[in-house]
Order: structure tokens, then sequence, then C-alpha cells
């Protein structure tokens, strides 16, 4: 039952007087690699330099969510002798500030979606990074059963994977992620459900970003290979003046003739 305290912090009273408050969590011991008194000590000081995990961490016992997003605020824009809030910095379990949010009884979307447009940027890369027992945040929010819950996970998705549909060049494929991540999104889903359905989209994601960046490649080559054919051997100079656009190419022969064991489906009409 380990895992189940990942988001422990301790209060400084107990650094004197929680000697044997560990002693049968080796897991916790083993995951940080401490001694029994490292860890109580590293547990009391978790967040002592981190005010981004602390807000994370304290928030939901915020009387309003406008106080709390008041609050975030001012430690995602300190004063001109503090230093800069770096989102990335984790604590001693490497979770980023999204790891304690996603963990946090109030995950609320608005919360994640100031951290996440945070200096104007998309911080996407951050909810793909692990902690120290393998897991994302966007993970531990899907532990939860919660509609704040839900709305998040909408939101990360919506900023992580659909924004990043409008690269790719097919219609079908943009389409198919669409519905995957809609699938998702359903009410009233089994948690580990919902988490594979999120795998899928992401590994779907991976494969099509991957095909059209090697089917931008394939289709230069091809452009600059038919190009080449479209002079007459004897008068090619490659230093010529003469117009490219003007060149009749014949996309059929140069299929046939080009020699390649495979051509890449929707790239040749494009040429």
């Amino acid at each position: 039952g380990c895992k189940s305290l990942v988001l422990i912090r301790l209060p400084p009273a107990l650094e004197a007087t929680g000697a044997d408050i560990f002693r049968g969590a080796k897991l916790l011991q083993e995951q940080l690699g401490e001694s029994h008194d490292d860890l109580v000590i590293n547990l009391t000081c978790r967040f002592t330099t981190l005010p981004l995990h602390q807000w994370c961490y304290s928030q939901a016992f915020e009387t309003t969510t406008e106080a709390s997003l008041q609050n975030l605020f001012r430690v995602l824009n300190p004063g001109v002798f503090e230093d800069e809030i770096d989102l990335s910095r984790v604590d001693i379990f490497e979770m980023s500030p999204f790891h304690v949010l996603a963990l946090s009884s109030s995950p609320k979307a608005g919360f994640f979606q100031a951290m996440m447009e945070h200096r104007g940027d998309i911080h996407s890369n951050l909810l793909a990074q692990k902690d120290a027992f393998g897991k994302t945040a966007l993970e531990y929010l899907c532990l939860k059963d919660t509609p704040e819950a839900s709305e998040a996970i909408r939101y990360i998705l919506r900023q992580t994977i659909s924004t990043k549909t409008t690269c790719l060049g097919l219609e079908h494929w943009r389409q198919k992620i669409s519905h995957e991540t809609s699938l998702c999104c359903a009410q009233d889903i089994d948690r580990v459900v919902r988490l594979e359905r999120i795998q899928k989209v992401q590994e779907s994601l991976r494969f099509y970003t991957t095909m059209e960046k090697i089917s931008i490649l394939e289709q230069a080559l091809w452009k600059a290979k038919m190009i080449f054919r479209g002079y007459n051997d004897d008068d090619y100079n490659p230093h010529s003046s003469m117009d490219v656009n003007a060149i009749v190419l014949d996309r059929e022969a140069s299929r046939i003739q080009c020699g390649a064991d495979i051509v890449i489906p929707n790239v040749l009409s494009y040429t």
C-alpha cells in the first residue's frame, strides 16, 4: 500500500518524533533510495523550495476556486526579487507540479490551464513526464472518477492531442484521432478502460505524425527526382535558370521506373 502515500508531505514536527513511522514502507525507501531517517526528513521538507508544488498540494483546502486561482497566479508570477517559477522542477518523487495537482482532491481543469499556458507556452511535454513510480500526471488523473477529474482530462487531451492533429495532412487520420479522443472523454467510463483508450490515442498520434514526416520527406525526394528526369540528360545543368515549373512531369512513368521497393500511398499524386 506504499504507493497510496505518493502525495504525502509531513509536518515539520514529525522530523523529530517520526522515528518509526515508515519502518514498514519498503517500497518508498527503495523507490527513493533513502534510509528511513532520511525519508522522514525529506518528506517534512518535500515542498520547502518548490512553491508551485506546495500550491498544488494545498489548493484543495482553499475556500473558493477564485481564491485558489489568485494564489496560483501569485506563485506563477513572483516578484522582481524572487526566482522565476520553473514548471519542470521535480520533488523527491520526481513529480512535477502537474503530478501533484493530478493527485490532489481538487484537480480542476482551470488550474491545469493556468499552468499549461504559463508564459504563453503549452507545457504538454511535462504532462508526458514520468515520476519515480513510472506514472504520468494524466495516468494519476485517470485514477479519479470525479467530474472535476473528467473535465481536466478532456482539457488535457484537447491541448496535447487534438491540437496536434492539425499537422496531419489526411482528413481520415484527423477524423480517426478525433473519434478515439472522444471515446476517452465519454462519461461514466471505467478508469482502466479510459487509460487504455488514452494510450491508444497517443500511440495512433505518434504513428500518424511519423507517417506525416516520412510522407513529406518522400514527397520532396520524388519532386527532386522527377524534376531531374524532366531535363534531357544531355542538357542537364544544375545551375540552369530554366523554369522547373515549365517541365512536364510524367508521374506514372516515374512510379514505374523509380526503382523503389515501396511507394508510400498519397504521396505521388501531390508531387
